[in-house]
């Protein structure tokens, strides 16, 4: 994680900063790659939508609100 923060990593060098939303602990490197294949499929981009980024969106709004005092 710290190499991605650093800037070290290509994949995410670009698109500094970023933070650490969703971890997932596989038993085996095995079955995480191909997690990571299946995230990176359209069907895969569409779970990781619905059941990773969606709610973290509706923290985010909710979290604006709040430092707003707005909510």
């Amino acid at each position: 994680m710290q190499e991605h923060k650093d800037g070290k990593s290509k994949s995410t060098s670009k698109r500094l900063p970023i933070s650490l939303r969703v971890a997932i602990l596989f038993p085996d490197r095995l079955s995480a790659r191909r997690f990571e294949a299946y995230l990176k499929c359209g069907s895969g981009r569409a779970f990781a939508k619905r059941h990773f980024w969606a709610n973290s969106v509706n923290l985010e709004k909710q979290d604006n609100l709040a430092d707003t005092g707005s909510a």
